[in-house]
C-alpha cells in the first residue's frame, strides 16, 4: 500500500490546532517547527507524484541530491499555466520555512503566524494539484 501524503498535512494541522492559543514554550514551538516541515513535505511529495503522473517528471536516481529543486523546476517551465508557477512559488517559500525550522535554533519570529500561512499555502497546493 503506498503512503498517503496527505497524513503528513494531516498531522500538521492537528499539530497547529493543538498548539494554537497556547504561550510559548520549547515544547509549543518544537510542535510547530514539527507542523511547518511536515506540512511541506506533505504538498512536495503530492506535487512530485503529481509531476509524475502528469507532467513527464523523473525522479533522478544518481547524481546530486536536489529532488526538491527539480520538482519545483518542472512546474516552473509550465509556462502557459498560472497555477503551476503558483505551485512552484508556494514551494520555494515553503520549502525556506522547512529549512528555517529544522535548522534555524534562532527565533524564526512569530512561528504561530509562519505555521498558519503555511497550511493555508499547503492547502492551496493540494486543491490546486486535486483539480
Amino acid at each position: 500500500m503506498a503512503f498517503d501524503w496527505n497524513g503528513y498535512l494531516e498531522v500538521a494541522e492537528n499539530l497547529k490546532t493543538e498548539t494554537d492559543g497556547q504561550p510559548d514554550s520549547i515544547a509549543v514551538e518544537a510542535k510547530r517547527r514539527t507542523a511547518i516541515s511536515r506540512a511541506y513535505y506533505a504538498v512536495y511529495h503530492l506535487a512530485e507524484d503529481y509531476a509524475v503522473a502528469n507532467l513527464g517528471y523523473t525522479p533522478s536516481k544518481t547524481g546530486p541530491n536536489q529532488h526538491h529543486t527539480d520538482v519545483r523546476s518542472v512546474y516552473q517551465r509550465q509556462f502557459g499555466n498560472a497555477d503551476h508557477q503558483e505551485i512552484r512559488k508556494m514551494l520555494m517559500r515553503l520549502h525556506k520555512a522547512r529549512l528555517d525550522s529544522d535548522y534555524k535554533p534562532d527565533n524564526l519570529g512569530n512561528v504561530q503566524s509562519l505555521l498558519t500561512s503555511i497550511i493555508l499555502e499547503a492547502n492551496k497546493i493540494r486543491g490546486i494539484l486535486m483539480r
